[in-house]
């Protein structure tokens, strides 16, 4: 089902048309910029309304009174997407995943709540289904957001649980070699690929203008502003 989800959702239609293409879809948990990191015999999910529904249906749901949501038993196939207020690209995208979703019948109401309000809920687990970004750790850290101890990984919002994926989170904290490293973190992106606890959507280019008579400035992963105190401005 979860599957049938990311097949649902038009994310290159969200990149193309409000990110103008800055950015790619994203495949899982790993940054791009973690080259030798990243599995790259990993696809993003196509869209494909029609694996999505094969997939939904061969779970057993199906619109059986043809009102155009699908359903199994008595449960009708119907949540709330939570976004935090004052982002138009979470309302953008918001908007076009539930018309994605609409269209192999799934009822989506989108919920617009303050960003504080939202993470809260994120912490309590109060909500069935929400959107929001996160920013990438450096150096690389996998396990606060995945570890199936959810009292001590609190980040875990979606309650991931996987013993597998554990076992390699575990090798990750203690390995130093940096290749082997790499190996471990491809095996854990397998293991996400296949279970696609959550839909990853896109990372973003991070678009940094500044003006010319700024010297001594270096753009990187860290930031725009790392060693700014080294900067220097030309006189005119």
């Amino acid at each position: 089902m979860r599957r049938a989800l990311s097949y649902a959702i038009n994310r290159k239609e969200i990149l193309d048309e409000y990110l103008l293409g800055y950015g790619q879809l994203a495949v899982g948990p790993v940054s791009p910029i973690f080259k030798d990191a990243v599995d790259p015999d990993l696809n993003p999910y196509d869209y494909d309304l029609g694996i999505a529904k094969s997939l939904l249906e061969a779970e057993g749901w199906k619109d059986i009174d043809n009102d155009g949501i699908l359903e199994k038993g008595n449960l009708e196939f119907k949540f709330k997407l939570f976004i935090p207020s004052g982002n138009p690209r979470r309302s953008y995208a918001a908007t076009v995943i539930k018309n994605n979703l609409k269209q192999i019948g799934i009822d989506v109401t989108i919920e617009t709540i303050e960003l504080g309000v939202l993470i809260d809920n994120m912490y309590e687990k109060n909500m069935d289904a929400w959107m929001i970004g996160w920013y990438v750790t450096i150096p690389l850290n996998l396990k606060f957001l995945w570890y199936s101890d959810l009292k001590k990984n609190p980040y875990n919002f979606v309650s991931y649980q996987n013993k597998e994926a554990d076992k390699i989170l575990d090798e990750i904290s203690i390995e130093t070699d940096q290749e082997k490293l790499n190996e471990l973190y491809k095996k854990f992106q397998k293991i996400i690929y296949e279970d696609e606890p959550i839909t990853f959507l896109y990372w973003v280019d991070n678009i940094v203008v500044y003006n010319s008579r700024i010297e001594n400035i270096n753009i990187n992963p860290l930031g725009a502003i790392h060693h700014c105190w080294e900067w220097t401005v030309k006189e005119q």
